[in-house]
């Protein structure tokens, strides 16, 4: 009896030490790296646009030389953003990246850059998004929802990539050369220049082309941010308002403040000479800068512009690592 009360001692002692479980007790699952459930960022909101042909320019010759011919574009469909992304969106997207250590914030919390290459310019004027106690912060409470300005095109690629990362969805650029890789990699992206007007101007059921992006021939300040009309009496600009702010005159394809408010950037590199008479599928405009250029497309025009830049055939240009107060984007997928 006493050899048997051994026995079991012994097992008992050998079965504690083991962390073998006892009668009762559960077996913990095995640890796994949640992180990538745990980041996910909800994207903005999409708006779709169908799949068909537009006429893309304008008809008007005495315009600047720029926007015509008048051409035929087919595109097949895609999503676009109904607003504008807003500070709060990028910084959200900012502090992501620099979790994943894809950011590094240098020359004294003034450049955040990735990989050498600057993504957002802290040390420009009026930048929205500041870089205080090692995250990226909104530094106006009531600017929050509005729309990203002094953004840079490098900063506006980085962010598709990195929403597109952190919702598990392949990437549509190769970061390490800022090109498109797949616009159907199901990724987000920026729209390209044609869907940027596809959105703003035509409606297909009544095979309408509208001069500006609020589904009409005409513009006013009570319908559209422009001419430095600064709704909310900012003391300081950009003289931006929330990006559902005007709620009358949407685009054809239902996206807010594609007039005024802030310039959205697209994909395509700038060429004044671009158009041509002929019919195009899915441009992505030139396949790299053209001579005397290096700039980058933004369409839409800004708070601060008159109403001929805001129409949706007008086309302007800023380099790549250019920042203005003005500008910001919209994604498309």
């Amino acid at each position: 009896m006493k050899k048997n009360l051994y026995v079991i001692l012994i097992i008992l002692t050998v079965l504690f030490y083991t962390g073998c479980p006892g009668p009762g007790s559960e077996t913990a699952p095995p640890t796994t790296d949640n992180n990538d459930a745990d980041t996910k960022i909800t994207p903005p909101e999409l708006v779709n646009v169908s799949a068909g042909t537009f006429p893309m320019g304008n008809p008007d010759t005495g315009s600047h030389y720029s926007e015509y011919p008048v051409h035929s574009v087919t595109l097949d469909e895609y999503e676009i953003g109904k607003y504008e992304v807003t500070n709060a969106q990028f910084a959200e997207v900012l502090n992501w990246a620099l979790d994943k250590g894809y950011i590094s914030v240098i020359d004294n919390d003034r450049s955040a850059q990735y990989q050498g290459t600057e993504v957002y310019d802290l040390d420009a004027g009026y930048v929205p998004i500041q870089f205080a106690g090692g995250i990226f912060s909104v530094i106006e409470a009531a600017r929050e929802n509005h729309p990203a300005s002094s953004i840079i095109w490098y900063g506006a690629v980085a962010y598709c990539n990195w929403l597109s990362e952190a919702n598990g969805l392949d990437v549509c650029y190769d970061l390490s050369t800022w090109t498109q890789t797949d616009k159907n990699a199901g990724g987000f992206r920026l729209p390209s220049e044609a869907e940027w007007e596809r959105a703003a101007a035509w409606k297909a059921e009544t095979s309408t082309y509208y001069k500006y992006p609020n589904s009409s021939n005409t513009l006013t300040t009570t319908i559209a941010n422009y001419e430095n009309i600064n709704p909310y009496s900012f003391t300081d600009i950009p003289y931006t308002v929330e990006i559902g702010y005007y709620t009358d005159q949407l685009s054809p394809a239902g996206c807010y403040n594609m007039s005024g408010n802030v310039a959205e950037l697209v994909y395509d590199w700038y060429d004044p000479d671009y158009y041509t008479a002929d019919a195009v599928t899915n441009p992505f405009g030139p396949s790299g800068p053209v001579p005397y250029q290096n700039t980058k497309v933004y369409r839409g025009g800004s708070y601060s512009t008159f109403d001929t830049y805001c129409t949706t055939s007008a086309r302007w240009a800023i380099g790549p690592t250019g920042v203005s107060q003005s500008v910001g984007f919209r994604i498309a997928r």
